[in-house]
C-alpha cells in the first residue's frame, strides 16, 4: 500500500518541485494537493469531494497560506483523537522562533525553513516515510 501524502501549499510552482521531491525520495507515495486550510480540513474530514479519500501518513503544510497560518491545521488535527498521531511537516520561508516553538509544543515531525537543498528535503521525506512504515507495520 502507498504511503499517502496532503500537501497544504497555495504555490503551485512550490507544490510542484515538492511532488518532484517526493518522486525522487519515493515513488511509492500518493499525494493530494490542497491550497487551503478549509480544503484540507475537508480531505482530512473525508467529506465531499475527498469522501473516498484516504486518511494521509504525512501533512506537509506551508507556515503562511494566503492570509491563513498552517498551524491552526496542526491545532486542529492535535484536538481530534482521529487525526492526533498523523506526521506533520511545516515549509516554512523564514524561521520565526515563536512559531517553531508553538509547532514543537504541537508535536510537529520537523520544521524546514526555504529554501532548502532538495536533497535534504529528500532525506527528511524518506526518513518520515520509514518512520510510518514502521509504525503501520507494528499496528498490523
Amino acid at each position: 500500500m502507498s504511503f499517502q501524502i496532503l500537501l497544504l501549499e497555495d504555490c503551485d510552482n512550490d507544490a510542484f518541485l515538492f511532488e518532484r521531491a517526493i518522486e525522487a525520495a519515493n515513488g511509492d507515495c500518493e499525494l493530494t494537493h490542497v491550497h487551503s486550510i478549509k480544503e484540507a480540513s475537508t480531505f482530512l474530514n473525508q467529506e465531499q469531494p475527498f469522501a473516498r479519500a484516504r486518511r494521509p501518513d504525512l501533512v506537509v503544510s506551508d507556515c503562511r497560506l494566503n492570509g491563513e497560518w498552517g498551524m491552526d491545521l496542526l491545532e486542529l488535527m492535535r484536538a481530534d483523537g482521529r487525526l492526533k498521531d498523523i506526521r506533520f511537516v511545516f515549509l516554512c520561508s523564514e524561521f520565526e522562533p515563536a512559531a517553531f516553538q508553538r509547532a514543537m509544543e504541537l508535536r510537529a515531525d520537523e520544521v524546514l525553513v526555504k529554501p532548502f537543498s532538495p536533497g535534504m528535503f529528500r532525506e527528511v521525506v524518506s526518513g518520515i516515510v520509514q518512520r510510518g512504515r514502521t509504525l503501520a507495520a507494528g499496528r498490523q
